[in-house]
């Protein structure tokens, strides 16, 4: 995933923890209020942890930051394609 890749290791984790809370959500509710709970607290350490030591240099920054176009840029040309063909097939 270019937002959050698994090579950096705080990336990973915040994004397997925020996977979990989604599925814990959509998979027991209010049932999971307490565990979903926990995560977040771990979500939290996570971010604050990088307030101070964040985990990329500013050219991982640059290469991140380039990577997240090019993968916003490439949906959008997708989005171009299917609202196209949309068109086509309502005239």
């Amino acid at each position: 995933m270019a937002l959050l890749p698994d090579a950096v290791e705080p990336f990973r984790d915040y994004r397997t923890l925020m996977d979990r809370s989604h599925r814990l959500f959509f998979e027991q509710g209010a049932e999971a209020t307490e565990e979903r709970r926990r995560i977040a607290a771990r979500q939290e350490s996570i971010l604050t942890a990088m307030e101070t030591d964040f985990p990329l240099d500013a050219p991982a920054v640059q290469a991140m930051r380039e990577a997240i176009a090019a993968h916003a840029l490439a949906v959008r040309d997708i989005e171009a394609e299917a609202v196209s063909a949309l068109r086509e097939a309502m005239a």
